[in-house]
Order: structure tokens, then sequence, then C-alpha cells
């Protein structure tokens, strides 16, 4: 761990160093880069548009850079070419390409490499909770030595910030956070959807992306409901990171309800947490952790029933198959005054009940199993988040870059 804090610290000084000169090269049109989250996964709005274009735009050369020689692995299997971020074509080809599309920032393919190249940041998340350079940290209840840390990585933030050709959006909403979160000029955060969600509509491209997951559950279950867990990360250690057995978590009671309702419960923690759920009775549980194991849930956000979730604004993607979501604000409390404060009013923007803990949390998917109170309220927030309402977010981000081309010529 030691090791790799030193290597991004390293890289990340290499890059800076050497920008005058990869600014320079002469890069290729046809050559678009992707990389998500680090480097760690195949995920989230890159995944889908490289998918997209290999499907329908043969002409592009698309190339997965990662971190994780397991996925370069698998990619290649697939037929899609990956190469390790910081191995010899990982850096050959990132300063080759033309365009590079990331979810995070340039550190998700290869930082050295990556000035010059016009930067698409498909970002990963409508905020709802301040971001970049809004997520001030003086504004927290924390410690001295998490404050400098904190400067670091935001002063780490504003560099790639600042090699952003541009980013994208889903609504006049979000552009406006955006805006402000990256300090960037407005003209070059476009209002495109993100590609990512087309997966939650069917069309001629999204049909070859299966649940294999659910597929094989369903061997194994009698399953009529899929309900999903999906909380949000904590930055700060100082709040209680247990938001399982503090709040209720009784594994047999919960059991119980899940089969009465034929029904499993699907968690998957944030990536970046190392929450570890401990159950008794793994092998036939209906309570399944995917947290290590499956790096993409969207696929699976489709097929489900219901979502349950705090602060993530995965919710608001949720919107677009307007199914019934049940907000889980345990710890709101702690969760602004140590680790993020809210763009907005947390009850204004969330169209669902709220429980208090994890009894509650099956009492209210009991209700809105039976009752659906709140279609309208979720119109009104996904109308306000969401311009675009059609599937069709990959080809709008073609177009985008086309036209910029164009615009150069």
């Amino acid at each position: 761990m030691v090791y790799k804090k030193y290597f991004l610290i390293f890289i990340f000084m290499l890059s800076i160093i050497l920008s005058p000169v990869t600014k320079k090269v002469k890069r290729k049109s046809n050559i678009w880069v992707f990389g998500s989250f680090g480097g760690r996964h195949f995920t989230d709005s890159p995944k889908y548009f490289m998918i997209y274009l290999q499907k329908v735009k043969p002409e592009i050369r698309t190339i997965w850079l990662t971190n994780n020689k397991q996925v370069v692995d698998a990619l290649r299997e697939q037929g899609y070419e990956s190469y390790q971020s910081y191995s010899l074509k990982g850096f050959f080809y990132t300063l080759k390409a033309g365009f590079i599309i990331v979810s995070t920032g340039i550190h998700d393919v290869n930082i050295i490499g990556s000035p010059g190249a016009k930067i698409i940041n498909t970002w990963h998340g409508i905020p709802i909770k301040k971001i970049q350079a809004d997520a001030d940290v003086d504004e927290l209840d924390v410690s001295y030595l998490a404050k400098i840390k904190s400067k670091f990585v935001s002063f780490a933030n504003r560099y790639e910030d600042k090699q952003i050709s541009s980013l994208l959006c889903c609504s006049k909403e979000e552009k406006q956070n955006l805006t402000s979160a990256f300090r960037i000029n407005s003209n070059r955060v476009h209002i495109t959807g993100l590609p990512r969600n087309d997966i939650l509509y069917s069309n001629n491209w999204t049909e070859i992306i299966g649940d294999e997951f659910l597929f094989q559950l369903k061997k194994k279950f009698t399953i009529q409901k899929v309900f999903l867990y999906l909380p949000t990360y904590r930055d700060s250690k100082i709040g209680s990171n247990d938001l399982f057995y503090r709040y209720g978590f009784e594994e047999q009671m919960i059991q119980t309800i899940l089969e009465s309702q034929n029904a499993i419960l699907v968690l998957k923690m944030h990536y970046l947490d190392q929450t570890k759920l401990s159950l008794k009775n793994q092998n036939n549980s209906r309570i399944i952790d995917v947290s290590n194991s499956i790096s993409d849930i969207y696929p699976i956000l489709k097929q489900s029933d219901i979502l349950i979730t705090d602060y993530s604004s995965i919710y608001l993607d949720y919107l677009l198959i307007d199914k019934p979501i049940i907000f889980s604000p345990f710890d709101l409390e702690e969760y602004v005054k140590y680790d993020r404060k809210l763009y907005y009013d947390y009850d204004e923007i969330t169209p669902g009940p709220k429980a208090k803990n994890w009894f509650e949390v099956f009492e209210l998917i009991k209700h809105v199993m039976e009752i659906d109170e709140w279609k309208l309220q979720r119109e009104l927030i996904r109308n306000r988040f969401h311009q675009y309402k059609d599937g069709n977010s990959a080809e709008r981000v073609f177009q985008m870059i086309v036209n910029e081309l164009k615009s150069e010529k």
C-alpha cells in the first residue's frame, strides 16, 4: 500500500514535468483510449461508450486501459483491445490517442501520457453531495492531518481537471453544479446524458449486454423480486461505517422476509469502502454481497424491483426506470458533519420514504410494493435531473466529439 502511494506521487510529478513534451505529440483522431475508476474495473460510462463504438462505429479504434491484469485478460477474450495502463503499450497508446474517455480523471488511464489529448470526462454520478473544488474540507469537523491530506488530493484533482476538454452531464441542473465543482467554463460542459444509462433502455446495441449474475441466481432460488442496497462512500473514518448491525440488521429476520416474498437482497458497497458483512449462512443466503465480485451494477439495476440507498446519486439514474426507492439516511447528521456537505436539502430531492433503520426499510418495502405513492414525485425529480430519457446518450456523445473535430478543421 505504501509502495502504491509513492508510485502514484511519482507518476503525478512525472506527468507535470513531461506535459510540455506530451502536449506536442501528434495524435491520431481515430484512436480512442478508455478507462474508469483509477484503472480498477471495466465499468461505468466509458465501458458502455466503448461497447457502443465497437458495435456501431467500427472506424474508431477503441482501447481499454486498466491497472488490473485480470481485466485485460477478460477483455481480450471478449475481443476487445486492452493493455495495462503503465505498460509500454499502455503508455504508447495514451500518447497517440486523440481522445481519452474517463469517469473520474486521467488517472483512470495513464496520467503521464494523457496531457495533450482531448479528455472527455463522463463523470460517475449526478452530484447531490459536494464534489471536487466545492468539497471544502474546512467545512467539516475532521482532524488537521485529514485536512492536509485532503488539500493534497484537491491539488491533484485541480491538475487533472485542467486537462479536461469536455465534461458530460444529464441536465441544466447538473451542468450548473459541475461548472462550479470543476471550475470549468460552462461551454465545455455538455448535456448529452450518460452512456451507462443507455443500458436501462432497450435498443440494438444494449441487447448484447446480458445479466449472467441474476440468470445464475434464478437457477438457485425462486426469485420474483430483487432488492438492491447501494450506499455511498464515507470519506471520513470518524463516524461509524457500520451501516448494518448498528441499525438493526437482523439476518434471520431479513432472511425470513425475503423467503416470504420470493426475493433476494443484493448488497454492493462503494468500491472504495472496506466494510465487510459477516453472514452466518452464506451458501444458502438470500442476502448476497457482490461488493468484491461485481464491478458493474447497471445490468442488475434494470432487473431490480426496489432500490435502497442513502446519499448515492445512483438513485437519480434509477429514476429512469421509474421503480420505487427506499431512502436509508441512517447517519445523515454524521455524514454532513464528517464526510460531505450536500448541494441540496436532502428531503427536497429524494422522492421516496425515509427509513431510520433496517426494520423500517423492510416495513417500507412491503408498503411500496402494495401502494406506490411516490410516482409523481419521482417524475418531477427525474425531469429536473434528466433532460434526455431515450437511451441514446452514447450516440449524442459521439456526435458531440465529431462536432468538436469539425470545429478544429
